[in-house]
């Protein structure tokens, strides 16, 4: 295994992730990444995204079927993962364009959420998701309905799920999990704005134009918190670089 390998990435999305303060109790949240056998994916487990590790990975067939030794890349046998594994398989079926799936219950965006809306233009940032939201009304009883979340995403890269949370996804892993870091970082400013009176811009066709450079700036993005990884989980990194 290397830096390059997919569950070695995974398990950095998802310290990423816990970094920047998305699911930080939570671990029903999920980072699953395409594997190259087209036919499964690997998928982070059911734990806090802080303790996520290459070797705690599962993989699992986009049918939902164990893939692997004991359907996971675990040498103890099966390991235990998100019920979203449901419909994050059927979203890889109907999207061959994505490879990753990020689903977070990330604290703002969930509030952001209960209000039936996608994120506001509340600042500059924000245009990253000009047009490429679709809204998810969960109502508890359909929250892992892979027909109904598959539709609601359509082709857009980011669905904000009713009193849940939110799915990015991705072209790559790099941009998919930082799509989900400035989504709640855009809910969060939302939150505040709001609070305050704050108003958000109108809408304009321009701003499909300006959030462009935003959208090829995330893989640059990646590698800033991929580098501040080794400061703060310097455990990530241990497997794949020991000696022998």
């Amino acid at each position: 295994m290397d830096l390059g390998s997919p569950q070695f990435k995974v398990a950095a999305a998802c310290r990423i992730l816990f970094r920047a303060g998305l699911d930080p109790d939570d671990m029903a949240g999920q980072v699953a990444l395409r594997d190259d056998d087209a036919h499964s994916y690997w998928t982070s487990p059911m734990e806090t995204f802080d303790v996520t590790v290459p070797e705690s990975l599962a993989r699992v067939r986009l049918d939902g079927g164990e893939a692997g030794n004991g359907g996971t890349a675990s040498p103890t046998g099966a390991v235990p993962v998100s019920a979203a594994s449901r419909w994050v398989g059927a979203v890889f079926s109907a999207r061959p364009d994505i490879a990753c799936v990020v689903h977070t219950h990330a604290p703002y965006i969930g509030v952001v959420a209960t209000t039936g809306q996608v994120v506001g233009l509340y600042n500059n940032r924000s245009l990253i998701f000009y047009r490429d939201q679709a809204f998810y009304d969960d109502d508890g009883t359909s929250t892992d309905s892979p027909e109904r979340i598959v539709r609601a995403l359509g082709d857009n890269n980011v669905l904000i799920m009713r009193n849940h949370g939110a799915v990015a996804v991705g072209e790559s892993i790099e941009v998919a999990t930082m799509r989900a870091v400035l989504l709640e970082r855009a809910a969060q400013f939302q939150v505040r704005a709001e609070a305050i009176g704050g108003k958000p811009f109108s809408d304009n066709p321009a701003f499909e134009r300006r959030r462009a450079p935003h959208v090829v700036n995330l893989p640059l993005l990646w590698d800033s918190h991929f580098r501040r990884l080794r400061r703060t989980d310097p455990d990530l990194f241990e497997a794949v670089e020991r000696p022998g």
